[in-house]
């Protein structure tokens, strides 16, 4: 896939976007100059659970509409936890770099989260997916990728 032109606002096909959007009204930064904190993997060959990963990201700097408690604790820095469901392929090494970028493309049938940096490589899942629910085979469309977690952080700078 070429992610540049497939590439889209990462945050407009997360779950639960509008926090987000709340948060940094129409400034929303891009995945750029980012420091992962962690990546964390479950797979599964069970039919009956899903594989995923959780990217736990820090974006440098404050949103335009910081709430007070980040204020009194003066954070400089917000964490976002991502979720993304069914991955169908991963393929990440490690480099020397101190930040990354993440960029999101998105084809017909299929997911893309490039990352380039700190972690080099790659995320993939479908657009669909189905899962189990209570024995029964379950259509989710568009809940591949999800905001689990927003906090604001004391970073170095």
């Amino acid at each position: 896939m070429d992610i540049k032109k497939d590439e889209i606002l990462w945050y407009k096909i997360t779950e639960k976007h509008f926090f987000i959007e709340k948060l940094y009204g129409g400034e929303i930064p891009e995945l750029k100059g980012i420091k992962i904190q962690s990546l964390n993997v479950n797979l599964r060959k069970d039919e009956k659970y899903i594989s995923s990963a959780q990217l736990s990201v820090i974006i440098k700097g404050v949103p335009k509409n910081i709430p007070p408690k980040w204020v009194a604790r003066e954070v400089n820095g917000v964490e976002l936890v991502l979720e993304i469901l069914k991955i169908s392929g991963i393929h990440i090494v490690s480099s020397d770099e101190c930040e990354s970028n993440i960029t999101i493309g998105q084809s017909e049938s299929q997911i893309t989260i490039k990352l380039d940096g700190e972690m080099d490589g790659e995320i993939i899942c479908p657009v669909e997916y189905s899962y189990y629910v209570e024995n029964r085979r379950e259509k989710i469309d568009n809940n591949y990728l999800a905001i689990k977690e927003i906090r604001g952080v004391m970073i170095d700078t």
